[in-house]
């Protein structure tokens, strides 16, 4: 479905959504996934290093750890080949180069395949990426999101979505039960409104501080 028509029904079902769908964004998510497995190592790395930061400081890591690895290859091959005294040079935390390096030879030793997560509804992706030392729920979410463009994905920890909503809904007391309700309203296309509402708090639409 076009992003014109997902968007109709959205602010049919959710009208205080108008708002953040006034700009003309390009929106990502509905791009095919890609399930190559050199390509999904490096988009849950990228989501490694961006945990706990800011965008802006994620984006500065991950810039200075890919600076000569530009394709999933070559950042394999640098991965395997830095230390994890060396993880600070990047702004990188040792234990989060040390979960990656992990990651790449539970790969390597086939005891995880990222194949076969395309086959998995969303709870059991989740169940499968959680597996893996370093990856929690958040991160689980962001890869399913924007790794394999799941369409119906929200992640209530994420402190950016929850401001976001406390200025679009005009309530700085959103309990988690509150935004079920809120988000139930968006099924099908839950990550489709979690991508508009970080834009939204990029592009200023939002107020960050809610």
């Amino acid at each position: 479905m076009k992003i014109e028509k997902i968007i109709s029904y959205l602010t049919k079902k959710d009208p205080v959504l108008k708002l953040i769908f006034k700009s003309n964004f390009i929106y990502p998510i509905l791009e095919e996934s890609n399930l190559n497995t050199k390509y999904l190592f490096v988009q849950l790395s990228r989501t490694i290093v961006g945990q706990q930061l800011s965008k802006k400081a994620a984006n500065s890591i991950w810039s200075r750890l890919t600076v000569d690895a530009l394709t999933p290859s070559k950042f394999i091959k640098k991965i395997k080949k830095v230390r994890i005294t060396q993880a600070t040079k990047f702004g990188l935390s040792k234990s989060k180069l040390s979960y990656i390096k992990e990651i790449l030879k539970r790969i390597e030793s086939k005891e995880f395949d990222f194949s076969k997560l395309s086959e998995l509804n969303d709870d059991e992706v989740i169940g499968k990426l959680m597996d893996l030392k370093g990856v929690g729920i958040w991160s689980a979410e962001m890869f399913l999101m924007f790794s394999l463009k799941r369409k119906d994905v929200f992640s209530k920890r994420d402190a950016g979505l929850r401001r976001a909503m406390a200025y679009l809904y005009d309530d700085n007391d959103l309990t988690d039960k509150k935004i079920e309700r809120i988000v139930m309203r968006w099924a099908p296309y839950k990550s489709i409104v979690c991508w508009y509402l970080w834009k939204g708090l990029d592009e200023g639409i939002l107020k960050k501080n809610g």
